[in-house]
């Protein structure tokens, strides 16, 4: 297996949003998570994109939650 290509962060943030909708390659994937291992900033946005995703799960019906509804 050949190692991991070189991701800048723009693109590592274009896939982490990409595998929220759909499978990556094991070439995209492996060269994500080595990113990922390396990269702060881009372990923090994947949080927040994981944050942003259960919000959307969770009031994408019924809408944002009232002002005195914890989130």
């Amino acid at each position: 297996m050949s190692e991991p290509a070189e991701l800048s962060c723009k693109e590592a943030a274009r896939l982490m949003s990409r595998q929220r909708d759909a499978a990556l390659t094991p070439d995209e994937q492996a060269s994500l998570k080595y990113h990922l291992f390396d990269c702060l900033n881009c372990r923090h946005f994947d949080k927040q994109l994981d944050f942003l995703s259960r919000l959307a799960r969770r009031y994408g019906d019924t809408g944002p939650p009232a002002a005195e509804d914890p989130v």
